[in-house]
């Protein structure tokens, strides 16, 4: 449901389906879908269809209302974390959900350059679980707790959601 909710935002942000696809590297069918599937999970509907855009319905702009504070907070959350210089090394390996990735890409790239020209960011996106020790990453950004028992898990921030 996380990424539906992420998708929701930003074609709420975009009012259009090809944009918001566009902006993602998805298909147009993937938005459509991914959408369908959170109204039917919610049991609302939240747009209403235009010939060229969409509107938010009362229930889906209660929905944006809420997420979009969180969708600002997670970014927070991350300029938070970066502005640690010495967490920073001449690479930092960040790897992040697709959905999460289009969000707060834009800004962290452009403050990333800025604050420290010297080094690299690669930045990788993640399906599945990841090995931050195998995987060489640093930083990752996830929807859940790892599994394993053998990695130090620290919480930036929780955000609990009721609907």
């Amino acid at each position: 449901m996380f990424d539906e909710i992420f998708l929701f935002v930003k074609l709420a942000e975009t009012k259009s389906i090809k944009e918001t696809a566009q902006s993602l590297d998805i298909s147009n069918s993937t938005v459509t879908r991914s959408i369908q599937k959170l109204e039917a999970e919610l049991n609302i509907k939240l747009f209403k269809a235009h010939a060229h855009h969409f509107d938010l319905t009362a229930d889906g702009q209660k929905i944006y209302d809420h997420f979009v504070i969180h969708k600002r907070n997670f970014i927070n959350e991350i300029n938070s974390f970066m502005q640690n210089k010495d967490k920073i090394r001449d690479t930092l390996r960040l790897a992040l959900p697709h959905s999460v990735a289009e969000l707060i890409l834009p800004s962290l790239i452009s403050w990333f350059k800025d604050r420290f020209p010297e080094s690299r960011l690669i930045i990788s996106y993640m399906a599945t679980s990841i090995n931050l020790l195998k995987d060489g990453l640093d930083l990752a950004i996830s929807r859940r707790e790892p599994a394993s028992t053998d990695h130090k898990v620290s919480i930036l921030s929780r955000i609990a959601t009721k609907l």
